[in-house]
């Protein structure tokens, strides 16, 4: 009889644990889900939008400077403020769904987020949409390629900053005269050469 009672004694805590696995290895996977965010969005910025308070950033792309300017020829044009404008088009007044990546840094609640809109019974990347119609660069360290069939396509068709010449937007910050465009045959960058003093 004592033998039998130590049995179930024993096998209590052991059919306890078997019933909790499914829920702890739930509770596990569920440690870090991506979270996702919708609402309707907020252009702020080149590359930036704002989705029921959350300040969010494009993944994987490289967008241009607001004040940006690239060049047709010998013209300049405000390239940055017309990207501002094709991302306004595309999204605003629009239910925007964003799946959060990671934070740009842990001072800032700045997401960096894969952002979605509907189109038809699916949905549309919005980096990708930037970079296919020429208003954004794939930013290839982070994006792994993702985005280079429509750079690709930006480029050969002439959309957005392809139609002529424009720079990065950090080397633009940084006063660097080194250009994109023009011929992009050669390679992401084309070196210009430095005016002779």
């Amino acid at each position: 009889m004592m033998k039998n009672a130590l049995c179930t004694d024993m096998a209590r805590p052991v059919a306890l644990g078997l019933l909790l696995l499914p829920l702890l290895a739930g509770l596990a996977g569920a440690a870090n889900p991506v979270k996702t965010i919708t609402g309707l969005s907020v252009v702020q910025d080149t590359g930036e939008m704002v989705i029921d308070g959350q300040k969010i950033i494009l993944w994987g792309i490289d967008t241009l400077a607001p004040d940006q300017q690239c060049w047709q020829g010998d013209m300049a044009w405000g390239c940055g403020e017309s990207s501002i404008i094709a991302l306004r088009h595309f999204v605003e007044g629009r239910s925007v769904t964003c799946e959060i990546q990671h934070y740009a840094d842990e001072e800032s609640n700045v997401a960096v987020a894969k952002c979605f809109r509907p189109k038809g019974s699916g949905r549309q990347d919005i980096a990708a949409r930037m970079v296919e119609q020429g208003w954004a660069t794939e930013r290839g360290s982070t994006s792994g390629g993702a985005y280079y069939e429509e750079e690709q396509e930006a480029q050969e068709f002439k959309r957005g900053v392809w139609s002529g010449r424009f720079q990065s937007a950090q080397d633009w910050r940084d006063g660097v005269q080194r250009y994109f465009g023009d011929t992009p045959k050669q390679g992401p960058f084309i070196e210009q050469p430095k005016p002779q003093q």
